[in-house]
């Protein structure tokens, strides 16, 4: 009788075991597909943001301000609103984990690293630099008077 009951615990652990290794395995698979949709979600809004925005970039043109205040004012809104975006993305992650940890193992103490805390941050800071900068470049690189001009 005992040796059955050591069977059942057995196969039960190794279905667990099984279990983990197929979470750990969609997990992983899933992941990258999830950031990369983010990604280009997070891109895509910003670049339409900054090419909404060419009429009052040529206009700020046209009142002497040159390319390099240009890009310094968008630079300037990245950087606040990744700054309000990180700490307001920190406290809804914070809340969520917590939760998760006290639900999974009692402490309500989620373990994050803070290498991986920063190197989100670090990624999340370079994407919205760069999907700013880039589309505005371009939107500078339009004569302002040609723009300004423009019917809309």
């Amino acid at each position: 009788m005992a040796e059955a009951g050591h069977q059942l615990l057995v196969a039960s652990a190794e279905r667990q075991q099984a279990n983990a290794e197929v979470n750990f395995l969609a997990t992983a698979l899933a992941m990258p597909l999830v950031l990369a949709l983010t990604a280009i979600a997070v891109v895509n809004a910003l670049a339409m943001s900054v090419s909404a925005r060419v009429r009052k970039f040529a206009l700020l043109r046209l009142a002497e301000a040159i390319r390099r205040q240009a890009l310094g004012i968008l630079r300037t809104e990245t950087l606040s609103v990744l700054l309000i975006a990180t700490a307001l993305g920190s406290a809804v992650a914070l809340a969520v984990l917590t939760a998760l940890s006290t639900g999974m193992t009692g402490r309500a103490a989620p373990a994050v690293t803070p290498l991986t805390y920063v190197t989100v941050v670090a990624g999340a800071g370079l994407l919205a630099l760069v999907a700013t900068a880039l589309p505005g470049r371009v939107a500078l690189r339009i004569r302002a008077v040609t723009v300004a001009t423009v019917q809309e």
